[in-house]
């Protein structure tokens, strides 16, 4: 047996054959046959040594001293599996062993009652596994479960939080619109609204913006008095583009805040005119959002780079928000272009 005739003694004979022992000495889980208590040790396999970092000589002069190496967090498991076993159980049980050299492993514990032929308890047959392993890949599954679950309430904060910007710019549009009519219609295009983002968090996050801009340039037009008989007029030339609400929101606002800065400076003294909003999609990677109009442009003595224009802090700072790149040319009219990456959300739908 290797030389290892110091751990099987005259009773283990008669239980294992000299053909069994070469079998479990080649398994890498430990064999093991103990008394009922687990406390003398009649036979162990040599891999103990590997595992539990201690000799076999120093196991067998000190049958309990394994029991020493469990850590003290885990040792009142490992006394009730004892106690199961001295009742005739089976037993299964976890736990952490110290190696004399300061490392921590997992053993996984099963043990076995064997009877005599009088059927009484005679010993326990146990085989110890080293499951330290499993127990990283676990830990690792579940810190990268908690992680997820982490972002996705992180997401859910933030879908909620962009729905009250929205909600609260939207409600500053209705305080422009003074005829009830109008006012109604309004409320409803802004209630769409909110039941297109709302339906979208349980949708993978993800939301047709095509749709979504629609909504939103009609609920406009409204609040600027410009549904019926529109002294600006507004076209839209809108692909569908699938967006997550991470993203989706965001845009919107930038939108939002684009168009309605047409409405209030483009077209001064009753002046008419024209607003294109288009929505586009390059080769699946790349999302383009475009809106011009026709009216009196910018001054020529505005650096729209370090303008305090509320507004326009807005807009830069929702542009970096979506890692997108801004381009502003103001002749014959305004135009801003905002193109950002489309995600995976294309093809979605």
């Amino acid at each position: 047996m290797k030389g290892k005739q110091v751990h099987q003694n005259e009773e283990t004979g008669q239980h294992l054959s000299q053909h069994c022992v070469h079998i479990v000495e080649e398994i890498p889980a430990i064999f093991w046959m103990t008394s009922i208590d687990w406390t003398a040790i009649h036979y162990v396999s040599p891999g103990f040594e590997g595992i539990w970092g201690i000799s076999l000589p120093m196991l067998i002069s000190d049958p309990i001293s394994w029991m020493g190496h469990i850590l003290f967090i885990d040792y009142d498991r490992v006394l009730a599996a004892v106690r199961k076993s001295i009742q005739g159980k089976r037993t299964v049980v976890e736990y952490r062993i110290k190696r004399p050299d300061g490392s921590i492993r997992w053993i996984l514990d099963r043990g076995f009652p064997i009877h005599d032929s009088q059927g009484r308890l005679c010993h326990t047959v146990r085989l110890s596994e080293d499951i330290t392993d499993r127990k990283k890949a676990e830990g690792q599954l579940h810190a990268s479960l908690c992680e997820k679950e982490i972002l996705l309430q992180e997401t859910h904060h933030r879908f909620k939080n962009h729905l009250q910007i929205v909600s609260s710019l939207l409600n500053l549009q209705a305080g422009r619109v003074s005829d009830e009519m109008a006012l109604h219609s309004f409320r409803a295009t802004q209630n769409c609204i909110h039941e297109k983002l709302s339906q979208a968090e349980g949708k993978d996050a993800f939301l047709n913006f095509a749709e979504y801009v629609s909504d939103l340039m009609a609920g406009l037009q409204f609040a600027w008095g410009e549904a019926d008989s529109p002294r600006v007029k507004l076209k839209l030339d809108l692909v569908p583009v699938w967006l997550t609400v991470h993203s989706a929101i965001p845009l919107g606002l930038l939108v939002n805040e684009l168009v309605s800065n047409c409405y209030k400076h483009a077209f001064p003294g009753g002046r008419e005119g024209e607003i294109q909003v288009d929505l586009k999609l390059d080769g699946g990677k790349r999302c383009l959002v475009r809106i011009r109009d026709n009216g009196v442009g910018f001054p020529n003595n505005l650096d729209l780079r370090t303008t305090s224009s509320l507004g326009l802090k807005l807009v830069r700072r929702l542009v970096k928000q979506l890692e997108g790149v801004m381009e502003i040319q103001s002749q014959q009219g305004t135009q801003v272009s905002i193109t950002i990456p489309a995600g995976e959300g294309n093809g979605h739908g």
